[in-house]
């Protein structure tokens, strides 16, 4: 009935990645144990005894492949979406950055550049093979994830092992051209092993001896490497920055790229739901000033073509499989701080697990209580901060 441990990741680069504003809280893994044993799972299940067959639901965090965890807050809790929808909803852990992504096949061949996304696979297998035990149908799995959750269940199309492990798809904002759409390859993932190697001052014989180092001294010296690597082969092969790490095409575990030049073979028989929140990352980098409220529709093309070039209609992820699934929007626009977050990343999010009272820091619900507004907190669900009317203002 609790929590387990969550994949190690560097509380800098954590914050870096999503700073601590209103709008990002879904992803931050620092109230829970940290740990390279973190392949687990939770589950909620709205009955175990009736003999149903419900379908299942099983959510993969956002975070890029880097940071991130499957208990993030009230945001992520399952029991709402599992008891409105009658479904059993499972949530995984699994590890991240160089722990899941340091390729070292070339060292020794049992370490994988994927290993993150195995440990995913893993899951898979665990969940078809068990939630019957939990009411849930092996035969009707649904695996749904935003941001890097999305850009996870795109690779898992292009990866053999995971052939009959789900049936359907959703991905949420999750098919960032840097993040999901297409993966580096293996010279780039030996090069940045190699780089790390070296600045560690490990000889290429002694690579096990990574694995008595404390965390923080491997994540420094891999990162270090992932930015040099990008200096060498230029950043339109490694993914260096925001996202960092990500899974390799090796041609073993995962075949190709999950988009570009067209989805796997393996992925025609998944139907699939992708879509976008209508702004996206434009909140964290405009102002007031400059947003899409402001944008003509030739100002909307004008910016595509500047970004994307003769490639603009080719990076439009959902066209390619829009004729046979479903596509969609999500244009609800926050009213916390004046509408000025918009449609952003991640706001679906608490309308997906029906968690939007537990989220009214992005969502803008409260509570009413001796006339005034009240925010409920989720660190101790208490009520606090008791606020005059006016807030949102």
């Amino acid at each position: 009935m609790t929590y387990g441990a969550v994949a190690p990741q560097l509380t800098d680069q954590a914050n870096d990645i999503f700073p601590p504003h209103w709008y990002s809280p879904y992803w931050r893994p620092i109230n829970f144990p940290q740990s390279d044993a973190c392949q687990n799972l939770n589950i909620w299940t709205p009955n175990i005894n009736d003999g149903k067959k419900r379908p299942v639901m099983v959510w993969l965090h956002g975070g890029g492949y880097t940071a991130g965890s499957a208990q993030v807050e009230d945001v992520y809790d399952g029991e709402n979406l599992s008891r409105k929808g009658d479904v059993v909803v499972v949530s995984i852990n699994h590890r991240l950055n160089s722990l899941g992504f340091l390729d070292l096949s070339a060292y020794d061949k049992k370490f994988s550049g994927n290993n993150g996304m195995l440990d995913i696979i893993a899951a898979l297998r665990w969940i078809h093979e068990n939630i019957a035990q939990f009411g849930g149908d092996p035969d009707n799995v649904t695996v749904f994830g935003q941001s890097g959750g999305g850009a996870k269940i795109l690779t898992l199309t292009a990866m053999p092992a995971a052939n009959g492990l789900f049936h359907k798809a959703i991905v949420q904002s999750g098919a960032n051209e840097l993040m999901g759409m297409s993966l580096p390859d293996k010279e780039v993932s030996a090069r940045v092993a190699e780089l790390t190697l070296q600045n560690l001052g490990i000889d290429a014989s002694e690579v096990k001896n990574l694995q008595t180092l404390p965390y923080a001294e491997l994540a420094d010296a891999a990162n270090k490497a992932m930015v040099q690597a990008g200096e060498e082969f230029g950043p339109e092969r490694v993914y260096q920055g925001t996202f960092g790490w990500s899974p390799i095409v090796d041609g073993v575990n995962v075949m190709q790229d999950p988009v570009i030049g067209g989805f796997s073979d393996r992925a025609n028989n998944i139907p699939l739901m992708i879509g976008t929140a209508a702004n996206e990352w434009a909140t964290m980098a405009t102002s007031q000033t400059d947003n899409k409220n402001n944008w003509s529709d030739a100002e909307i093309e004008r910016r595509l073509r500047q970004k994307y070039g003769d490639k603009t209609d080719a990076v439009k992820t959902a066209r390619i499989k829009s004729d046979q699934d479903a596509p969609y929007i999500f244009t609800w626009e926050t009213p916390i701080m004046g509408g000025f977050g918009m449609a952003y990343h991640c706001s679906e999010i608490p309308f997906v697990f029906n968690n939007i009272e537990l989220s009214g820091e992005a969502t803008g619900a409260t509570m009413i209580f001796d006339n005034k507004s009240v925010v409920r907190y989720h660190h101790d669900d208490k009520l606090m901060n008791i606020l005059e009317p006016g807030y949102n203002d």
